[in-house]
Formats: structure tokens, C-alpha cells, sequence
């Protein structure tokens, strides 16, 4: 069920495996290997795959057929922009955009939290 989930979400997401891969920092067969079911995540690989396709954990288990995390609504950028006199290049070119400004925040997001994560030696603070 678990490998079943993670394509479908990344299906859903518009991603590619190489752009999952990319997230989580390994090579995109080690991520294949999830899809396929030779492989199974780790729990904090799971939950980083749950982030990032902003679904709820147990929906990516198959313990749910919600895929919205609790307490989360999911926000649907073509509702907030009227797109309806978009060319279907132009829409997207912008869903592309969005695509890249989210893998963006959370490659900072991760950046952020190594560096919380990481102390410095006091001889070589710069």
C-alpha cells in the first residue's frame, strides 16, 4: 500500500522521482525502490515524504483515505489567482513556478534546521 501511496502522491504533486530524490538527498533509485516496494522508508524519511506532499502519514500507510493532514487544509493556488483568461502555457509556466518556489522554501527550511543542528568547533568560527 505504501509504495502505491507515495506514487500516487508524487503523481499528484506533479513531481518526478529525480525531484523527490533530489529532497530527501538520495539517488533517485534509492527513491524508485520506495515506489516500487523493494525498499521501505525509514519513519523520518516517511514523515519528510509526508511533508512534502503535504499529506497525513497514515494516509501514505494506508491507514486512511484522507490524505489531508490534521489540522491542515490544503491551499489550491488556482483558487487565489483567477487564471481563467491564462493561456494553457502560461498556467503552466505558473504551476511550475509555484513547484519551484515550494522545493525552494524547503530546501531553506532544511538548510535552517541543519544549521540549528550544527555547532561549530570554537576554533574555527570564522
Amino acid at each position: 500500500m505504501l509504495n502505491e501511496r507515495l506514487k500516487i502522491a508524487r503523481n499528484n504533486a506533479k513531481y518526478t522521482q529525480d525531484d523527490v530524490a533530489e529532497y530527501l538527498s538520495v539517488i533517485r533509485q534509492t527513491y524508485s525502490a520506495y515506489e516500487t516496494g523493494r525498499s521501505t522508508p525509514d519513519a523520518k524519511t516517511l514523515n519528510a515524504l509526508a511533508e512534502f506532499y503535504n499529506v497525513d502519514v497514515n494516509y501514505l500507510l494506508g491507514n486512511t483515505n484522507n490524505p489531508t493532514p490534521p489540522g491542515k487544509q490544503k491551499v489550491h493556488y488556482p483558487h487565489m489567482i483567477d487564471t481563467s483568461d491564462f493561456s494553457e502555457e502560461s498556467k503552466k509556466e505558473l504551476e511550475s513556478y509555484i513547484k519551484l518556489l515550494k522545493l525552494r522554501d524547503r530546501v531553506k527550511k532544511m538548510n535552517t534546521d541543519m544549521e540549528a543542528n550544527t555547532e561549530i568547533a570554537p576554533g574555527l568560527q570564522g
